[in-house]
């Protein structure tokens, strides 16, 4: 315990969230100054990106996972504008709803 203990004050302003991998932590611990570690993690985690996931999930949209999943990797590897992400979302959305006519 004394070990943990010892360990805590230097890391008392900032910890990795639990879901952060470890080896992004020791690449983060490796590249980044240790006060601007929080900082990197801001920007890793984008919240832009996962309040995008969170809309497609939601009304009007209701996509499922998979379909998600799609638009994302989209997004994240050609770099497409949100509008042109939501259009597609919406495109889908329609043919799902034409399944119950």
């Amino acid at each position: 315990m004394s070990e943990e203990q010892a360990k805590a004050p230097k890391g008392a302003s900032f910890g990795f969230p639990k879901s952060t991998p470890k080896k992004l932590q020791e690449e983060i611990e490796k590249l980044i100054p240790k006060e601007l570690h929080e900082q990197a993690i801001v920007i890793l985690r984008d919240n832009e990106k996962q309040g995008l996931r969170d809309t497609l999930s939601a009304r009007p949209y209701k996509l499922p996972a998979s379909m998600i999943a799609m638009l994302m990797k989209n997004y994240y590897s050609h770099g497409c504008d949100t509008a042109t992400i939501l259009e597609k979302a919406s495109q889908l959305a329609e043919l799902i709803s034409q399944k119950g006519k």
